[in-house]
């Protein structure tokens, strides 16, 4: 998290090509730059998020998500908080509690 800066040169299919700008994480807060959770290749699961609408949300969450009980809120990064509602090694259901 607040890992470096960079600059997006180019995306193709599941490939970012980008360089480095700065580390200060605060440079890109101050100047707008658009801020991303990431994760490393491989070492994501497949979750959704139900929001209050019953619209659901789809991205990757970070491994440790799927040791966490049914029932328990969490803070998401960058998100808001959940509730997990089902966790399996592969895929997490939770329910969009707020921000």
């Amino acid at each position: 998290m607040d890992l470096f800066n960079i600059e997006v040169k180019g995306v193709d299919k599941q490939i970012v090509e980008a360089v480095h700008v700065s580390d200060p994480y605060e440079e890109a807060k101050k100047s707008g730059m658009q801020l991303i959770q990431w994760l490393p290749a491989k070492h994501g699961i497949h979750g959704e998020i139900v929001m209050p609408d019953a619209t659901r949300v789809e991205g990757l969450f970070e491994e440790n998500i799927a040791y966490e009980k049914t029932g328990q809120v969490v803070q998401l990064v960058r998100f808001g908080f959940a509730r997990i509602d089902e966790t399996a090694p592969s895929h997490v259901v939770a329910y969009f509690a707020h921000s």
